[in-house]
């Protein structure tokens, strides 16, 4: 584990998350992201993106009335999205444990 991802884990989770802005701001320059982003950041296809859209998994807003509207993804949800879904499996793991 390199110096920079142990003090980023000896972190509060506050901190954390606003690290984890400070880079995808400073990356993209942007507030909202659009899906390519999302993609890239996550490492997965436009099917499984599409997949956490359509089961409200990550947080999303959509630009427009029509089926073909723009999606976006404001930058401060989808760090939330992933700060709960660390919580939940860690939970999850730890239960499963016991």
């Amino acid at each position: 584990m390199s110096q920079q991802d142990e003090t980023f884990e000896n972190n509060t989770i506050a901190e954390q998350k606003q690290a984890l802005i400070s880079a995808i701001s400073n990356r993209y320059k942007v507030v909202l992201l659009d899906k390519k982003n999302i993609q890239v950041l996550f490492g997965i296809s436009a099917a499984t993106l599409n997949r956490l859209i359509s089961n409200s998994i990550i947080p999303y807003i959509k630009l427009g009335n029509s089926e073909s509207s723009q999606v976006k993804f404001v930058v401060t949800d989808v760090i939330e999205m992933i700060f709960e879904n660390r919580i939940k499996a860690f939970n999850s793991n730890t239960k499963e444990k016991d």
